[in-house]
């Protein structure tokens, strides 16, 4: 009755018809309701598992592919499965290249990212399944176990950050700063070649970063000509 009294306040030309629907009931196909009834042990062994985690995977692909509020320890994510088994054939058949997840904002493509990160990390795959707060995924359906090398979030990253980053990943070491943007990526792919790697990176909001095309343009595409080399 509050909201809709200042909903219609707000709205003055629009119509405002509150509905009272204390009766429905919200069901969900998860065992847990929420990660805040979760057990302290399985909090525990669900948070020491997560500890092993990088930083973005933490902080941004984990949350995403949870479904769930801030802070909760819980998995909600549902559906996408056609669209999560075409990206796990494309990670089992090809060798270098790049997988492009397009859609509409707030369609979902971050907790679909997040859903893959989540379903390649043995360790927590097996623990959410055993403590049922994730289904388990077919292994046909599902990324190969630690299909990902590199898992960044671009969101403020600018070109030199990312390929810092990419260098800590490859060589462990970070590239000379001072060299400009294009022999920063000459050295990157050289370390590449010189290294043998096979390597496969997976970052999510480009749009968000500094330079984006920048990044699109002068990065991300030579990475994914590279040989050995995936970039979705």
């Amino acid at each position: 009755a509050t909201l809709a009294k200042e909903l219609k306040g707000r709205l003055p030309d629009g119509r405002v018809l509150p509905i009272e629907v204390g009766h429905a009931a919200l069901r969900r196909r998860v065992a847990f309701p929420t990660g805040l009834v979760a057990p302290l042990d399985v909090r525990a062994e669900i948070e020491a598992v997560l500890s092993q985690l990088g930083e973005d995977e933490r902080r941004h692909f984990i949350p995403k592919g949870q479904g769930a509020g801030l802070g909760e320890l819980s998995w909600f994510f549902e559906g996408r499965d056609f669209v999560r088994s075409r990206i796990a054939d494309w990670l089992r058949s090809s060798g270098s290249g790049m997988l492009i997840v397009t859609g509409a904002a707030g369609s979902g493509k971050s907790a679909l990212l997040g859903n893959l990160v989540t379903l390649s990390r043995p360790a927590l795959r097996q623990v959410l399944i055993r403590t049922k707060n994730l289904p388990d995924v077919p292994e046909h359906d599902r990324p190969p176990d630690n299909a990902f090398d590199a898992v960044l979030h671009l969101t403020g990253a600018t070109p030199s950050s990312l390929i810092e980053q990419l260098g800590m990943v490859i060589a462990a070491r970070k590239p000379a700063v001072e060299e400009p943007l294009n022999k920063q990526i000459e050295r990157l792919l050289s370390q590449l070649t010189s290294a043998g790697r096979q390597l496969t990176v997976l970052v999510d909001a480009l749009d968000e970063a500094q330079q984006p095309l920048v990044i699109a343009r002068q990065i991300l595409r030579p990475l994914a000509a590279h040989a050995g080399i995936r970039v979705v």
